[in-house]
């Protein structure tokens, strides 16, 4: 009965693959021009003619010629402005640079050093007490005079030594 039944199934195997090759060798063909009414490539629709641009909701004033500050200026009264104020400008820096004299601050520690405590270290903090001088000016000082600088301690413990 086992041989009967997978006869018969062969035979409907090789039926049906015949009717698949045969199938497979008669593709339909469709003619191009018939299927170009049903296929879109691109569409663009141009709505600018039904849509209504807005309108502006506040009027803008037109100011009357009289508030105007505006005025024609010689070229000459510009330069001569510019140039004073390029002559206050310069005066400014040259104030300013006048008050800054890091040999000054230098001879003052050094002469401190030698006439209290020569060949010896000196903390930052007792000069500062001693000498009363604005912290910057010790420090541009102490750095641009010819000491030797050492810290002991952690960075922000840290006390610092001035040796001349």
């Amino acid at each position: 009965m086992a041989d009967l039944h997978a006869l018969r199934f062969n035979l409907l195997i090789k039926l049906w693959e015949e009717q698949d090759l045969l199938a497979e060798d008669t593709v339909p063909v469709v003619n191009v021009e018939v299927l170009e009414a049903w296929i879109r490539q691109s569409m663009s629709v141009d709505l600018d003619a039904l849509v209504e641009q807005p309108q502006a909701k506040r009027q803008r004033k037109v100011s009357s010629p009289t508030n105007s500050i505006v005025a024609i200026v010689e070229t000459e009264a510009i330069l001569q402005m510019v140039n004073a104020i390029e002559s206050h400008h310069q005066q400014m820096i040259q104030d300013l640079a006048g008050e800054e004299d890091p040999a000054r601050w230098a001879r003052a520690i050094a002469d401190w050093m030698a006439d209290h405590k020569p060949n010896q270290q000196v903390e930052l903090g007792e000069l500062l007490r001693e000498l009363q001088m604005p912290l910057v000016e010790l420090w541009f000082g102490a750095l641009l005079g010819e000491f030797e600088l050492e810290q002991q301690g952690e960075f922000y413990e840290a006390e610092v030594l001035l040796r001349c």
